[in-house]
């Protein structure tokens, strides 16, 4: 069977990263990895471009594990739930160039459903915001598998400033249920927004599943009043078969 696992590699240092090679080992020998979400193009695993990672900032990967084709129909490749798939190896190189290596802990393959309706209870909890987010739908046509960028629009609809705004993406909040794994930095630095002002970014899907999926995990923080907004309406966007 097919996995997707992500991992976030969070800079905890005070110097500029530089990461090199990003590595799914995967844990059964009838598997192999790939990474994907970076580009529109897949990537072998291990040879991803390297990325440079400031203090404080983090990133996200998405590998897919799949059987290697002369296993293609071997049955006993089969995925259960708590599945071990593999561990994940980071290396890097500082700006001194010091260079470091981490393996992460067992990734987990656990099969999940997204229930429509949590992200909108959890953003119906909310007060309602003052800030509107708006994301487009893809210029390009959605492909299972190929990553789109799709355009986000932030407004501050407030009487008062929005002094230092961030774009976030929560990798965690049930994307791949919902058919679709949100890629890319987790959070995008945008700077002051004064009243009646908007602001653009861009944030990456990859698409998993033909069909209309909804995006969670996409908000607007304010870090320096520690307020967060969620869309009024979770976006959403379609795959065809």
């Amino acid at each position: 069977g097919l996995a997707t696992g992500q991992v976030t590699v969070n800079n905890l240092t005070n110097a500029d990263l530089v990461l090199g090679v990003m590595e799914l080992l995967p844990a059964h020998e009838g598997y192999r990895a790939v990474q994907i979400g970076q580009t529109s193009t897949d990537t072998p695993s291990g040879v991803a471009p390297p990325i440079l990672l400031a203090p404080g900032a983090s990133r996200n990967f998405v590998f897919l594990l799949e059987p290697k084709p002369d296993r293609a129909l071997d049955r006993s490749l089969v995925l259960h739930q708590n599945t071990q798939i593999g561990r994940v190896m980071t290396r890097w190189t500082t700006d001194l160039g010091e260079q470091g290596r981490l393996m992460s802990q067992p990734l987990v393959w656990k099969q999940t459903q997204l229930n429509p309706g949590d992200q909108s209870n959890k953003a119906s909890q909310q007060p309602q915001p003052k800030v509107l987010i708006s994301v487009a739908s893809p210029k390009e046509l959605c492909q299972v598998g190929r990553v789109v960028q799709l355009a986000v629009q932030i407004t501050n609809m407030l009487d008062a400033s929005l002094n230092q705004v961030e774009l976030r993406v929560d990798p965690h909040q049930g994307q791949v249920g919902a058919g679709v794994l949100l890629t890319g930095s987790t959070v995008k630095r945008l700077g002051a927004l004064g009243p009646r002002e908007s602001a653009s970014s861009v944030v990456h899907a990859l698409p998993l599943a033909a069909g209309l999926h909804r995006l969670a995990g996409i908000s607007v923080f304010d870090a320096a009043t520690g307020r967060e907004y969620f869309p009024e309406t979770p976006p959403s966007i379609f795959v065809p078969t």
